[in-house]
């Protein structure tokens, strides 16, 4: 797969320290994959990682705008704080370059909020997002702990319980998807490619 194009908007589209952080967890990406997905291509993972937060910069009118315009299903979470719409953003974004990027698409749309139906490579970015090497709230060994886990639905139940923690933390509640796919992990849910 060909990332030209995708990387030439990137350097035209986002910070040099959103495109660091994009090509961290690009790399995470395929690492999670190699670990926990081998049917999965290390070029879908690495794309959903690069492809992530490509319009995390976005302003929230221009965020609200898109969604609007292209009748994009949004959460109530994100019209709360519509920052998290640069999850959908991206997603639609996204130019299909192969058969295989609905997965990808699913992925990059779930990741900010996590969801039951985000699929393997959805559970992936969400993790990865989280606990990519430059994030600064990660402790080395806290990161290492992390990828101990023996599969990725105990490794992405780890992070929604990180994330429920900083949440209670600022008085804020875990949303509506989150909160599910926490219930579906709980429960021994498994990730199912859709």
């Amino acid at each position: 797969m060909d990332f030209t194009k995708l990387e030439e908007y990137l350097l035209k589209n986002v910070s040099s320290k959103r495109l660091k952080h994009l090509y961290s967890t690009a790399h995470q990406m395929v690492a999670l994959v190699e670990k926990y997905l081998p049917g999965y291509s290390p070029e879908q993972a690495y794309l959903a990682g690069l492809w992530h937060d490509a319009s995390r910069e976005w302003s929230v009118q221009h965020l609200l705008d898109y969604c609007n315009t292209r009748g994009i299903r949004t959460e109530e979470e994100e019209l709360e704080f519509p920052l998290l719409l640069h999850g959908p953003v991206a997603a639609s974004l996204l130019e299909p370059c192969s058969q295989d990027i609905e997965a990808v698409r699913v992925a990059i749309r779930w990741h900010t909020l996590g969801s039951v139906a985000m699929g393997p490579l959805g559970g992936a970015l969400f993790i990865a997002d989280y606990i990519e090497p430059l994030r600064p709230f990660i402790p080395i060994d806290a990161r290492e702990a992390f990828l101990d886990c023996a599969t990725l639905e105990e490794l992405c139940l780890k992070v929604v319980y990180q994330h429920k923690i900083y949440l209670a933390k600022n008085n804020m509640a875990l949303a509506q998807s989150t909160l599910k796919l926490e219930h579906f992990l709980t429960g021994g849910g498994i990730f199912s490619a859709s």
